[in-house]
């Protein structure tokens, strides 16, 4: 988990997102892409079966 959310905290960072809709904005951009797949292999990583 520490992965993932380590890759959302930069990407908002990266967007500066100053309002809380243009935060919202940019949380649905990139957690949209996020597939199952991603959930197992984060959470493979930290040895927790799915």
């Amino acid at each position: 988990m520490k992965i993932a959310c380590s890759k959302v905290k930069y990407f908002l960072r990266k967007v500066q997102a100053r309002t809380k809709e243009s935060l919202y904005l940019a949380l649905v951009q990139i957690l949209n892409p996020l597939i199952p797949e991603h959930a197992k292999v984060y959470f493979g990583h930290v040895r927790i079966r799915v």
